[in-house]
């Protein structure tokens, strides 16, 4: 029996394809028999970066809301390690925000 999951992470337009491509070598986005599968939707994120923090973009202490890409993929239990740790070498923010649910359907299988 196979557990899959839906991976959320969100990213600027700069970073998308980086950030979509380690996600598909890390062996994310496989449904059936096909790969390279996600969905991305645009959206405006918001943040202030706090003193000891290097943010990419925006500037210490002043509130800031991004044109964002919200990057959703389904993965294997068996690729869920290396499409956490993909995401984390690939993007370009400090502190990428990650968001795993556990999938109960089995019909993703090969």
């Amino acid at each position: 029996m196979n557990n899959f999951y839906k991976i959320v992470t969100f990213t600027i337009a700069d970073n998308l394809d980086q950030v979509k491509s380690a996600l598909f070598e890390a062996g994310a986005g496989e449904l059936g028999s096909y790969d390279s599968c996600c969905f991305v939707s645009k959206g405006i994120g918001q943040y202030r970066p706090l003193k000891g923090s290097i943010p990419t973009v925006g500037k210490i202490n002043v509130i800031e809301q991004v044109e964002e890409f919200r990057i959703e993929i389904i993965c294997s239990q068996a690729a869920l390690d290396s499409a956490t740790k993909a995401i984390r070498a690939a993007h370009c923010y400090e502190e990428p925000a990650i968001y795993i649910t556990s999938l109960e359907s089995q019909s993703f299988k090969r």
